[in-house]
């Protein structure tokens, strides 16, 4: 059969049946739709545990006070060096304070956190400078007007300029710059990883009045594995500091970095299964209407082949109409599927906000071929159906 005859024997075929047609890529089209948005979802649970890993780093601890009578607990700089030299050789303690402050330089101003922090601040968070100079600590025995930037800053300040060793103005105060930070980006909550600037803790409390009390601080054992032992020394040595009896009741609460990771692993998994039952369930149901609706088209259509069959049409001829028919609705199907993902993607975040969804080309490309797997696979029942039937009984 000519490809030019064959053509025009599928276009008249579907367009005789436009509602089979129709119902066929549209089931499809949604099935790869939500392969595309399940692997999406997927894949953004785990860029969101890779996150929470980058943040916090292996052995990790958070400490945050507790709020009873209307008062949030809290710890003095004394009290969190006791707990340092406590943890000495074991783990480091980073307390901050931040505030939002002014920082300028002629013709160009932002608004960033502006942290008071200690040099361990950069191995607590594994954070290294990419140009220039850590805060030291020299710095923090001197209470110096240095700063570290982070690149957000140094973007709004000094474009493609280098900021090393230019003073800025933060508050009435002026700074030397002294390094920049490695661009983070910005989290899961879209907020700026890089609108930050540190300076020394000692220069915060002299420079700014800050207060001299924490609610709550990060620590970060030496050892992973040995994390539980630290977390607990932590606890020995807050319930000592606020001279809490035995049966109290702690007044903070420590989240250990380890419990956080497995559970999102556990939240990772559980959203994988959920992904995969989802894109299961959508190709399966367009796969098997697209083999349903061509089965019913064979029943209906049955004369009608037994009669090209008697003209003198071969079997592989028919076979092949059959097989070009419904690679032209899978197509058809995938196509439109490839095109609803963003929208489909993009009613999901707005009725889930904090579903991470992340859709890019691999992921759709990937939900694309399934399609064609599936389509391919469930037409194979129809044109065996089509190839086994009989002319003279067709015709009687």
């Amino acid at each position: 059969m000519r490809l030019r005859q064959l053509g025009r024997h599928v276009a008249r075929n579907l367009v005789a049946q436009p509602t089979r047609a129709v119902l066929t890529m549209s089931v499809l089209g949604v099935g790869i739709a939500t392969l595309a948005t399940a692997l999406a979802l997927e894949r953004g649970t785990a860029q969101h545990v890779a996150y929470v890993m980058r943040g916090f780093g292996p052995g990790s601890i958070m400490v945050v006070g507790r709020k009873e009578d209307g008062r949030m607990a809290s710890w003095t700089g004394i009290d969190l060096q006791a707990l340092s030299d406590s943890l000495l050789g074991q783990a480091i303690v980073g307390p901050t304070k931040f505030f939002r402050g002014q920082v300028s330089v002629p013709g160009s101003s932002a608004t960033p956190l502006v942290y008071a922090v200690l040099p361990v601040m950069s191995r607590l968070l594994d954070r290294r400078v990419v140009v220039g100079d850590m805060i030291d600590e020299a710095d923090e025995a001197a209470a110096s007007t240095v700063c570290v930037l982070g690149t957000t800053v140094v973007r709004a300040l000094f474009g493609s300029e280098n900021p090393l060793g230019r003073r800025v103005l933060i508050g009435s105060t002026m700074f030397t710059v002294k390094g920049v930070l490695p661009g983070w980006g910005v989290d899961q909550l879209n907020l700026d990883q890089d609108d930050m600037v540190w300076i020394p803790r000692s220069t915060g409390f002299a420079r700014f009045r800050l207060e001299d009390r924490f609610t709550g601080f990060r620590v970060r054992a030496d050892d992973p594995k040995e994390t539980g032992r630290v977390a607990s020394k932590v606890a020995e040595v807050l319930r000592a500091r606020h001279r809490l009896q035995t049966y109290a009741e702690d007044d903070f609460r420590i989240v250990i970095f380890s419990d956080v990771l497995r559970k999102q692993r556990a939240s990772t998994a559980t959203a994988r299964m959920v992904a995969w039952a989802m894109a299961g369930a959508g190709l399966c149901l367009g796969g098997g209407l697209l083999a349903a609706v061509m089965m019913i088209a064979v029943r209906q259509r049955r004369r009608e082949i037994g009669l090209k069959r008697a003209l003198g049409a071969l079997r592989r001829d028919v076979s092949i109409e059959w097989l070009v028919e419904s690679a032209v609705l899978g197509v058809s199907g995938v196509t439109l599927g490839f095109i609803l993902t963003q929208p489909v993607a993009a009613c999901l975040r707005r009725l889930a906000p904090r579903l991470p969804i992340q859709t890019d080309l691999p992921t759709v490309m990937w939900a694309v071929a399934g399609g064609f797997v599936v389509t391919l696979l469930c037409t194979l029942l129809p044109v065996r159906a089509v190839a086994r039937i009989d002319p003279s009984v067709a015709l009687q």
